[in-house]
């Protein structure tokens, strides 16, 4: 019955004596999707990782899950696993070399813990053993400055803690997607986007999340860099701080003409403690400020499906209501709806968790900033700005496709 299972979750298990290598080798010739969490136990030496010529050897003489003979027994081959998630790994970090085992891998998702390895290698083995790698996601839980210390004497200890090194080097063609999420920012993160222009060509969906700690992890000029490069680029969103006031935020990315023109939800949640101040918040509204929209009977909304999406804005959510303790009376908002648009933008009411009834205190002149940054791209449906998302259309069942977008 194993010998058919396609999807394995293994977790809080002891996988060492071979224990791991064993089932994984009776579900080798079928398994299409692997996740292990909290395993003990195992050790690099448990497999031997042969080189690519060696890998396809095995697989085109039918030894996938098998394994094909040597000095030091078997090796394991999973050929068709396509997706590996590694998460919450405390105690071993040899587990990440299983990757090397999968020479269809085109997914990889690794949940970052608390014990160092070297991203360098990590990266190599990646290129060297798994040319189909399209999409990488990386969670970091734990501060890894105090590793710089702990490892300095250590060969490549630096490349062995930076996320920027493996975005780099892991892929021989280009990633198609990447999603990055830290707590804080570690010694050597403060290049993550520079890091991204290397998959520039390929590159499609983009998460950079540094949900809580320390904030100015790039520059405004970072961000515009992607922008301008990135020419297939489909979804993109930021959350972290710039080191300046959203408003200076969009006037450097309005500075210059995008490349991603097939831009189809742009994401920014740049702000900081009162970057806004004093014109956020103000609760006042000015109803002349839309364009009107096409009347409608001004319906709200709908309610939205659970996903990526919903869960990014409730991040953001809890800490804009953090930082929004002053209300400021001297920049009027706008008012919009399902059935009032400004500037050709929407704004359906319950799919934004941060307001009960309107959207409070976003700026008339942050507003047309924001959609004047984004004119002439006509693909482009969703404009996130600071948790309140805006589209293009007046239909509320627009936000399922916003949800779509961030499920792929």
């Amino acid at each position: 019955m194993l010998g058919d299972l396609q999807r394995l979750t293994l977790a809080k298990w002891d996988g060492s004596d071979g224990a791991l290598v064993e089932v994984l080798r009776t579900v080798g010739r079928t398994l299409k999707a692997l996740e292990i969490r909290q395993l003990y136990g195992f050790k690099e030496r448990d497999i031997a990782i042969s080189t690519p010529l060696e890998s396809d050897r095995a697989i085109a003489a039918g030894e996938g899950g098998g394994g094909a003979g040597g000095a030091g027994g078997t090796r394991l081959v999973l050929p068709h696993v396509e997706g590996f998630r590694l998460s919450c790994f405390t105690k071993t970090s040899d587990l990440v070399y299983l990757v090397g085992c999968c020479p269809d891998l085109e997914e990889f998702d690794l949940h970052i813990g608390i014990h160092s390895f070297n991203m360098t290698r990590l990266a190599s083995t990646l290129k060297s053993h798994c040319h189909k790698l399209t999409s990488l996601v990386l969670r970091q839980s734990q501060d890894f400055s105090e590793l710089f210390e702990e490892h300095e004497e250590d060969e490549g200890s630096e490349d062995g803690v930076g996320i920027s090194t493996l975005i780099r080097g892991c892929s021989l063609s280009g990633l198609v997607r990447i999603e990055f999420e830290a707590a804080v920012i570690g010694p050597t993160d403060m290049d993550i986007l520079r890091s991204v222009l290397v998959h520039s060509a390929t590159l499609e969906h983009l998460t950079i999340d540094y949900s809580d700690g320390r904030w100015h992890a790039f520059t405004p000029k970072d961000i515009l860099q992607v922008l301008i490069q990135c020419r297939h680029l489909k979804t993109f969103t930021i959350i972290g701080g710039t080191g300046t006031s959203v408003p200076e935020t969009l006037e450097v990315l309005s500075s210059q003409p995008w490349g991603c023109l097939e831009l189809e939800a742009i994401y920014l949640h740049i702000d900081e403690d009162c970057l806004l101040a004093p014109h956020w918040g103000s609760g006042e509204y000015d109803d002349d400020g839309s364009d009107g929209g096409d009347g409608g009977d001004g319906e709200e909304g709908c309610g939205g499906r659970g996903g990526r999406a919903s869960r990014v804005r409730r991040k953001g959510v809890r800490r804009s209501r953090r930082r929004r303790s002053k209300k400021c009376k001297n920049n009027a908002s706008v008012r919009m709806s399902t059935g009032k648009s400004f500037m050709g933008w929407y704004y359906h009411l319950k799919e934004s968790p941060l307001y009960d009834q309107y959207v409070d205190g976003v700026p008339r002149s942050v507003l047309k900033a924001a959609f004047g940054m984004v004119k002439g791209l006509d693909r482009l449906l969703f404009l996130t700005l600071v948790d309140v998302t805006y589209t293009r259309s007046s239909d509320p069942q627009i936000m399922e496709v916003f949800e779509d977008l961030y499920a792929m």
